[in-house]
């Protein structure tokens, strides 16, 4: 069993399951923030299953958002830290044994 934000999840699947449904909310091609519950729970989800959660918590975050990456909207995020400097994480990597 893990542990985001104070809900359980049997597994791998099920954190990526949740991870598509909060990020489809937002609708296809959606660039800016996430709402404040969403960028809580996968900073949260970065510190307990992200391989390199450490080097991406290492400032106080702001928030999350999404991003093009190379000109293409995919449901790609970033932390934004409070010095509005950013770092994309890959929520994938979070969902992996």
């Amino acid at each position: 069993m893990y542990e985001i934000s104070k809900t359980g999840f049997p597994s791998f699947a099920s954190i990526k399951r949740e991870c598509r449904r909060r990020l489809a909310s937002y609708g296809q091609g959606y660039l800016g923030p996430l709402n404040k519950d969403d960028a809580a729970w996968f900073v949260d989800l970065i510190k307990q299953m992200h391989p390199a959660a450490s080097e991406k918590l290492c400032k106080p975050v702001a928030g999350v958002e999404f991003y093009s990456r190379y000109g293409v909207s995919n449901n790609n995020l970033r932390l934004v830290y409070e010095d509005g400097s950013k770092c994309d994480f890959s929520w994938n990597a979070c969902c992996r044994s």
